[in-house]
Order: structure tokens, then C-alpha cells, then sequence
């Protein structure tokens, strides 16, 4: 039998504040945490208490959530709070003894005796799933790109024309300017492959990522009444559409039209202002997608020309200077006055579109954060604390 104050038909659920002078604790009791939430919630009904009131005598929590489930307890002079992750935790105060660690593993014993009646099949609805947030990643990969945009290129060292008798000489001053060109040279051009690769990328990546948070708001905004397997959509009864399926197949316009339609908390004067600023944008993504995907040159040509007669290439420059047009060459593209604007519309449509939504920013600070909790069932959403890489590491500085 474990201490009186353990007992759980002995307490009374309570939402005040209590003096003691003593108290103990015990982290991570290996209780089913479901099912002795819904068994306390069944038997004392919902909790009148604020974990923020007694957090202080638990663990440290690594994962913020909105809300910390908490019940106070009340027998005789003892108080009994009671948390918990995927364990419980439990501390009792009292202004005469407490429980030792043997007392709470009794407990543990006989709530697990009691839980294993207990079944959660009724509350299967209110299951939420882990989804990770595939926009998080590529926001996080495209700010690292544009870190390299950013870069301001080095100062292109001056040309050099060595001939063969000065190469071959034994000067130390020539070879020593033709080794320090070469540095030179070399540091500018990945200085500018590297810039203009990053720009590439983030003309690849951000209409992406911009389509990701249109197909996010969709599934975790979509209204219940459209979340069924049965129901078919689109044209064709010969291929049997689900929403999402039929959802992944629009147009942007039209996927958010689809969402002013069939979601919940749209702000109508946001998503047509947003609708506006898409339509605008049309002819400079239109112009960016020729430009990646319509077999165009992506390198500028600097108005160079050469003859070529009987398959011989007259007058092309030899080793240093063909290198170094071709290096110009590619350096024009980072400072493409197209590219710039491209990048800075679909930043644009990014970000207004985050605000579509009458939810306190709720979408917005979702998107932002690296992993979700999520039912399909009704499209709730909650925010787990996740919203960096650095949180998933395992802490070093134990306290």
C-alpha cells in the first residue's frame, strides 16, 4: 500500500492556491500519460489549474506547447499536482510528511493496474500526427543561398600576357606575379561561380517553396465537411480524385481560389488583395519559368563573337584570357536586374501570402516552425516548440 496521500480515491480536484513546508517529487513515472488524463478527466472532470503555477517544480520543458496538461488534488493537509509528457510526473506537498521514491513507484504500480481496463478507442478522433515541415527546409536552404547573393564579389584582378620565354624563365619576379595573378584569379572565380550557382538555386527553390505554403495552408486549413476519402473531384469519373489529390493538379490561381472556397479563417480582403499581387506577377514568373525550363542559355554571351572557317576557330583567345571570358560571362548573370525582381516578387507573394488567414498570425508562426502536430480528421493544428534545428540536438549542459 502506498502513502495515504497516493490514494487517488481520497482526493478532490481543486483550483486554489496551498501554503506547505514540505514536498517531493517524482519525474518520469512509466504511467501511460493517455490514459491517466482521461481517467482523471473522466472521474474529477476537467482541470481548474495552470501548469504555469507549479512548473517550477518539474523538469524543464525542452518542447514549449500552447497549453501543459496540469490536475491539483487535494486530502487533508497534503496536495497532489500531477503533469506529464509520455511519462507523469507528480509532486505532493504537505506541512507534515511527504512521499518517499518507494511510495510514488507503488502508486505507479497500482494507477497501471487500474489503466489497463482503461481503453482510448473513443477518443481516437482527437489523434494528432507528427508532420514535419518540408517549406521550413527549404526557407532554411534558400536563406543560406542568398547569404551568397549577398556577397559582394571580389575586385577582378587585371589581365596578364606572359609569353613563353618569360614563363619558362628562371625570374623569380615573373614567376612570383604569375603565381599571385593565378591566386587571384582563382579566388574571384569561385567567388562568382559560387554566387552565381546560389542564385540559381534560389530561382529553383523559392517558387517551390512558395507553392509549399499554399499546399500547408490547404490540408491544415481545409473545412471538415471536405476532408472525406469518398468524395470525388475534378472532370473525369474514370480517375477517382481525393481533395488533395484533385488540390496538387490546380494552377496557383486557382489552388487559391480553391482555398478562399473550401477553408476556414480566410480574411476575404487579404486573400483579393493577395490575388491581386499574383495576377500582377504573372508576366515576371512567366519570364523566369522560360527562363529555367524553356532550354534557354543561362550564361550571357558579353556580346563576344569569333569566326570560325573550315571548322578552325579564328581568333579565340588562348588559356588565361578564354578562361577569364568565360568567368565574365558567368558573372554577368549574378547582377541580372530580371533575376533580382524575380526573386523579390515570389519573396513578396511569400510572405502576403502567410497573412491571408484571421487567426492571430496562428499560420504564419506554424510555417515558421520546423514540425507540427496535425488531425487530418478535422485539420487542427498544434504547435510543438519545434522551430529551429538547434532544438531537435540533445542538450550538453545537463544542470
Amino acid at each position: 500500500m502506498s502513502h495515504s496521500a497516493l490514494e487517488i480515491d481520497n482526493w478532490e480536484n481543486i483550483g486554489s492556491s496551498f501554503s506547505y513546508n514540505h514536498y517531493s517529487s517524482y519525474d518520469g513515472l512509466n504511467i501511460d500519460a493517455a490514459k491517466l488524463y482521461y481517467y482523471l478527466k473522466e472521474k474529477f472532470g476537467k482541470s481548474t489549474v495552470s501548469y504555469s503555477l507549479f512548473s517550477k517544480y518539474f523538469p524543464e520543458r525542452k518542447f514549449v506547447l500552447p497549453n501543459v496538461w496540469c490536475y491539483l488534488f487535494r486530502y487533508n493537509s497534503y496536495y497532489v499536482v500531477i503533469t506529464g509528457d509520455d511519462k507523469i510526473n507528480i509532486a505532493v506537498f504537505s506541512s507534515t510528511d511527504v512521499p518517499s521514491n518507494l511510495d510514488y513507484e507503488i502508486f505507479s504500480n497500482n494507477m497501471n493496474e487500474i489503466l489497463k481496463r482503461i481503453s482510448l478507442e473513443k477518443y481516437v478522433e482527437n489523434s494528432y500526427e507528427v508532420y514535419v515541415n518540408y517549406s521550413f527546409y527549404l526557407k532554411n536552404i534558400i536563406s543560406e543561398y542568398k547569404k551568397s547573393i549577398s556577397k559582394k564579389l571580389p575586385q577582378a584582378p587585371e589581365q596578364i600576357s606572359l609569353n613563353h620565354e618569360d614563363i619558362n624563365a628562371e625570374n623569380p619576379e615573373i614567376k612570383y606575379k604569375y603565381i599571385e595573378f593565378g591566386k587571384d584569379y582563382n579566388e574571384w572565380l569561385k567567388a562568382v561561380l559560387e554566387k552565381s550557382q546560389s542564385s540559381l538555386m534560389v530561382q529553383i527553390l523559392l517558387p517551390i517553396h512558395f507553392e509549399t505554403l499554399i499546399n500547408l495552408a490547404f490540408r491544415v486549413k481545409l473545412k471538415k465537411e471536405y476532408r472525406s476519402d469518398e468524395k470525388i473531384f475534378g472532370n473525369d469519373p474514370e480517375r477517382r480524385l481525393d481533395i488533395y489529390q484533385f488540390f496538387e493538379r490546380l494552377t496557383v490561381p486557382k489552388k487559391i481560389e480553391q482555398i478562399k472556397e473550401k477553408c476556414f479563417e480566410v480574411d476575404r480582403d487579404k486573400i483579393n488583395q493577395f490575388l491581386k499581387l499574383l495576377r500582377s506577377s504573372y508576366e515576371l514568373r512567366e519570364k523566369r519559368n522560360k527562363y529555367l525550363h524553356g532550354n534557354a542559355l543561362y550564361f550571357q554571351n558579353l556580346h563576344l563573337k569569333y569566326l570560325v572557317d573550315d571548322n578552325y576557330l579564328i581568333g579565340f583567345p588562348d588559356r588565361g584570357r578564354a578562361m577569364r571570358a568565360i568567368a565574365s560571362s558567368i558573372s554577368v548573370t549574378t547582377e541580372d536586374k530580371n533575376i533580382i525582381s524575380t526573386i523579390k516578387i515570389y519573396e513578396e507573394l511569400c510572405e502576403q501570402f502567410k497573412s491571408i488567414f484571421n487567426d492571430n498570425n496562428y499560420f504564419r508562426k506554424l510555417v515558421e516552425g520546423l514540425a507540427f502536430l496535425h488531425n487530418s480528421n478535422y485539420g487542427g493544428t498544434v504547435s510543438i516548440g519545434v522551430n529551429k534545428y538547434e532544438d531537435l540536438f540533445a542538450p550538453l549542459d545537463l544542470k
